[in-house]
């Protein structure tokens, strides 16, 4: 504005952009030179006055609450006259926004007694950089501890993971591993929905739940054999052993054996044992049950059988068990 008696002429006006910005445009063909703008007027009548605009980019990232200065703009005439403006403060707002996912590997079934590893990427879309950063994740029910990339400390059922910072645009990968309970009842659906991102600047995330089937079955092997030495007497009696394992990853439930007696032998009345219950009512067969055999539990089943008399010399004795 020129409020004085004399119009001025060669009047340039001139704006140096304030630190943390980046010129963005100026209006009326304003020139940027070393960091200032400079529009070149011309003449300025008394009375009269001109609008310029200077357009510039704020910084990201930067920390909020920072204030943005400008105090070096100025008009100039070609009669020595100057005039300088007033600070002008801005106070900029800013802030991380952050956010989590995470992934399980195998995505989608897990064997009992089998290795579950999850990966969590943290982000920062924000436009102000996140300090003191810091990931959780709760180890999910029906799985144990097993390790933690980069550092990631377990205590109290939680997997911590401590950074200085996560600056804008970036992201961060950290992976834990837990091992699946087993025995374990099929189809358990293990569900980890407890993780999250936190920072300084009091930014927060959470990601949504990550569910993995557990797979298991009973796995149940026989054996069988006779005690006593090889060979044997008409007459004489003999102790079949029939043993039964669970190498599985879940409790087997109603587990029963059938054995019949060879055609060259008689089962000895109620020689039977082991199991919960026992039928020879039908002898030469003989049947067991047990209720429940857990994982990596064994047991017998039991009976005696005489040597026919009389018998071929040399005959072998032949006694094939069969398991459900």
């Amino acid at each position: 504005t020129n409020s004085g008696n004399m119009n001025a002429s060669g009047v340039v006006l001139t704006d140096a952009l304030p630190a943390d910005t980046t010129f963005a445009s100026a209006s009326d063909g304003g020139a940027l030179s070393g960091g200032i703008v400079t529009w070149n007027v011309g003449a300025l009548s008394v009375g009269s006055s001109i609008a310029r605009t200077l357009v510039v980019n704020v910084n990201s990232p930067l920390t909020n609450g920072t204030i943005l200065s400008n105090s070096a703009y100025r008009v100039s005439s070609a009669q020595g006259v100057e005039a300088s403006g007033a600070l002008v403060t801005t106070t900029v707002q800013s802030a991380p926004v952050l956010s989590i996912v995470k992934t399980a590997t195998p995505s989608s079934v897990v064997q009992a007694g089998g290795v579950l590893t999850y990966t969590l990427v943290a982000a920062n879309s924000g436009n102000e950089n996140a300090t003191s950063v810091v990931i959780t994740d709760a180890v999910p029910a029906n799985t144990t501890f097993a390790s933690a990339s980069d550092g990631g400390a377990f205590s109290g059922g939680i997997v911590t993971w401590a950074l200085a910072s996560l600056d804008v645009g970036t992201s961060v990968t950290r992976t834990f591993a837990v091992t699946v309970t087993r025995p374990l009842t099929n189809g358990t659906l293990i569900t980890n929905n407890r993780y999250g991102v936190s920072s300084a600047q009091g930014a927060t995330a959470s990601g949504s739940a990550v569910n993995t089937t557990a797979q298991s079955a009973p796995q149940i092997v026989f054996s069988k054999g006779a005690l006593g030495g090889a060979t044997v007497s008409p007459g004489d009696s003999i102790t079949y052993v029939i043993q039964i394992q669970n190498t599985g990853t879940a409790n087997a439930t109603d587990v029963g054996s059938t054995d019949v007696v060879p055609s060259s032998m008689a089962y000895v009345p109620a020689s039977m044992s082991g199991g919960d219950t026992r039928n020879d009512s039908a002898a030469p067969t003989l049947v067991w049950t047990l209720n429940t055999l857990t994982v990596d539990s064994s047991a017998a089943f039991v009976f005696q059988a005489t040597v026919n008399t009389p018998a071929d010399n040399g005959a072998f004795i032949v006694n094939t068990a069969n398991g459900a």
